[in-house]
């Protein structure tokens, strides 16, 4: 399939909100308790596979966004390391 330059761009950043959302998800599976990071890091497996369907058509592998997610005070996270899903915060 011939794709245009415009067509590759979109997809290039595709590739990079999904491989970008992959990696928050996992990293928050790791700060959760059992149930929830069970359901996070099946969300980050499906991330991963959208990001591997794009790369199919792009050819590249694109790194994700470094800041997103892990700049301080830019995570939901609970000042203890974990999630309170019950507060929302």
């Amino acid at each position: 399939m011939d794709l245009t330059k415009e067509q590759i761009n979109k997809l290039k950043f595709f590739q990079k909100n999904e491989i970008t959302e992959y990696r928050i998800y996992k990293r928050l599976a790791r700060r959760v308790r059992a149930d929830n990071a069970e359901v996070l890091s099946e969300i980050a497996d499906e991330e991963l596979k959208h990001y591997n369907f794009g790369k199919e058509y792009s050819g590249e592998e694109i790194k994700p966004n470094p800041w997103r997610g892990f700049i301080p005070g830019s995570d939901p996270i609970h000042p203890r390391g974990r999630i309170d899903c019950e507060r929302g915060r």
